[in-house]
C-alpha cells in the first residue's frame, strides 16, 4: 500500500501544478505512509512542506510529525535535520504566519536555537502577540522544566546544559514583561507528574516561576493586569474532573469512510477551556486520522461550567476523549445466533491467559520517560489481538506500546464448550531508565 501512496504523491507533484491537498486526500495518503518505512514517510512530509506549507494539517494531524516506528533510513537525527532544513528554506521564501507556526513545530525537534530564532522573528512586528509569546515561553519552559511545558516539548537530546543555562539567564535578565508573565505562569504550575519523575526538579529552583511573575508585574503593572484578565494562564485538571463540568456537547458525526472501513476507537485531544467555558487549542494526541476531524468538530462545540480559582474564573488545560463505536449490523431473524458471545475479563484474569509477550521498544525521545500505557483490547478466538483502544498513557509512549501489544498472543478461552472472543484492559509498563 505504501508504494501506491508514494506513487500517488509523486504523480501529484510531477503531473499537476502545486495545489493544496484536501483533508480526504491527505488522510488516504497518510494512512498508507505511516505504516511504511521512514524513507517514504519523509518523502511524503517533504512534499507537503514544499507544496502546502501553510496547511493546518501540520498542526492537527499527528501523522505529519510522528515518524513511523521500526527500522529503515533515515535515523531520528537525520530525519529531523532534513525536515528542519526544508522548513527553514520555506520560511525564507514565504515568512507567512502559518508557515512560521508550522515550521516551528518541526524545527524544535532538531534545533533549539533555530526554533527560538523563528519565534523571535515572528514576534518582531508585535512583541505582545499572545500566540508567539506563548510558544516562546513554552519553548523556554521545556528547557528549564520539561514537566511544565504545555504545547511542544523540545526533544531532550537537543537541550544541552549550555542551552538550558542560557535560557534561564535570559529570563532572569529579560525586560520582556509579556514573556516573563507567560513563562512564570507556566513554571508556577504543578507540572506533569510523569515528566517530573523523568526529568527531575526545575532548573530554576523553587519559586523561580513566581519570581518571574513578580518581575513582570514590576516592569509593566498595567499590562500585567490586562494580560491577566484575558490571559492564557491556566490550571490543569484530569479528564474525569473536566467531564463533570460539561454543560452541553454534540455527538460526533461518524465519518462515512471510517464506517465503511469498519474503523473505530478513541480520539484523545489536549484542550484549553477558556474562562467563558468554550473550547480552544484543540490538539490531537492520539487517534485514527479518519476519525480525528469529526471528533475535533464535536469537541469545539462543547461548553463547560467556567472554572473558579480564588474567586476568579481561570482557563483550564485538560484532555478530552471521543469514542467511536460501531454498532453491530441488525441480525437476520432467520439466521441462527452466533456461536458464542464475547466476554470481558479483568486485568488479572486476562494476564493469566497471556502466552506470548513482546516488550515495547522505546523511541529515542521517550527513553527518559517512564509510566504506564493502558489499552482496552479485543482478543479473537485464536488468541491474537484483533483491536486495541487507548485508555490512558503518555503520548510519546503510546506508539511503542501499541506495536508491542499487537504481537501478544493469548490462550483461547472457552465458555460452555465454545471458544469465545475476550476483551479487557492491559497495561504496558515503561520503568524509569537508570
Amino acid at each position: 500500500m505504501h508504494r501506491l501512496a508514494v506513487a500517488l504523491m509523486v504523480s501529484l507533484a510531477v503531473v499537476t501544478p502545486p495545489a493544496r491537498l484536501t483533508q480526504r486526500e491527505f488522510e488516504r495518503i497518510s494512512r498508507c505512509c505511516h505504516d511504511c518505512a521512514r524513507g517514504p514517510w519523509l518523502d511524503h512530509v517533504l512534499w507537503m512542506v514544499e507544496h502546502d506549507p501553510n496547511s493546518g494539517l501540520f498542526q492537527t494531524q499527528y501523522a505529519l510529525w510522528l515518524p513511523p516506528p521500526g527500522n529503515g533510513a533515515p535515523d531520528d537525527n537525520q530525519l529531523y535535520a532534513e525536515l528542519a532544513a526544508a522548513w527553514l528554506r520555506q520560511v525564507d521564501r514565504n515568512p507567512a504566519r502559518q508557515v512560521i507556526d508550522n515550521a516551528f513545530r518541526a524545527v524544535v525537534e532538531s534545533d533549539f536555537d533555530a526554533a527560538e530564532s523563528l519565534l523571535m522573528r515572528a514576534r518582531r512586528p508585535d512583541p505582545a502577540d499572545p500566540h508567539w509569546t506563548h510558544l516562546l515561553a513554552d519553548l523556554y519552559v521545556s528547557a528549564i522544566d520539561p514537566s511544565q511545558r504545555q504545547v511542544k516539548l523540545a526533544r531532550p537530546e537537543i537541550v544541552t546544559p549550555e542551552i538550558a543555562g542560557r535560557v534561564k539567564g535570559q529570563l532572569e535578565t529579560s525586560q520582556d514583561a509579556a514573556l516573563l508573565q507567560e513563562a512564570g505562569g507556566m513554571l508556577s504550575g504543578p507540572g506533569d507528574p510523569e515528566l517530573r519523575q523523568a526529568f527531575g526538579p526545575s532548573l530554576g529552583g523553587p519559586g523561580f516561576g513566581q519570581r518571574l511573575l513578580d518581575r513582570a508585574r514590576l516592569l509593566d503593572p498595567a499590562g500585567f493586569e490586562r494580560r491577566k484578565g484575558g490571559s492564557p494562564q491556566r490550571i490543569r485538571v484530569g479528564g474525569m474532573t473536566i467531564d463533570a463540568k460539561l454543560l452541553c456537547m454534540a455527538d460526533p458525526v461518524y465519518p462515512a469512510e471510517a464506517r465503511k472501513a469498519r474503523i473505530q476507537g478513541k480520539v484523545v485531544f489536549s484542550v484549553l477551556i477558556r474562562i467563558n467555558g468554550s473550547v480552544a487549542e484543540v490538539r490531537v494526541l492520539i487517534g485514527d486520522p479518519l476519525l480525528v476531524p469529526a471528533a475535533r468538530e464535536a469537541v469545539r462545540k462543547r461548553r463547560y461550567t467556567p472554572a473558579i480559582l480564588n474567586g476568579e474564573p481561570i482557563a483550564v488545560a485538560s484532555q478530552i476523549e471521543v469514542d467511536f463505536i460501531l454498532s453491530e449490523p441488525p441480525r437476520n431473524p432467520t439466521q441462527p445466533p452466533q456461536e458464542a458471545a464475547r466476554i470481558r475479563l479483568e486485568a488479572g484474569a486476562l494476564e493469566s491467559l497471556l502466552i506470548k509477550r513482546v516488550d515495547p521498544v522505546r523511541c529515542g525521545e521517550c527513553r527518559p520517560i517512564s509510566g504506564i500505557v493502558r489499552f482496552n483490547v479485543r482478543i479473537g478466538r485464536a488468541g491474537t489481538v484483533l483491536d486495541i483502544q487507548l485508555v490512558s498513557g503518555h503520548p510519546l509512549l503510546v506508539p511503542a506500546a501499541m506495536e508491542a501489544v499487537r504481537q501478544w498472543v493469548y490462550r483461547p478461552t472457552r465458555v460452555n464448550g465454545a471458544t469465545v472472543e475476550v476483551e479487557g484492559p492491559v497495561d504496558v509498563h515503561f520503568p524509569p531508565k537508570d
